[in-house]
């Protein structure tokens, strides 16, 4: 949980939807790995 908050840290510059997009894409491919 550490290593996204730091990664939605540091897309904090972008604009609030690109920002929005990238991190839940992120986030998603996270969930989907096991573990």
């Amino acid at each position: 949980m550490i290593k996204i908050f730091l990664l939605y840290h540091r897309l904090s510059y972008l604009p609030g939807s690109l920002r929005e997009s990238l991190f839940l894409s992120r986030l998603h491919s996270l969930m989907m790995l096991p573990g």
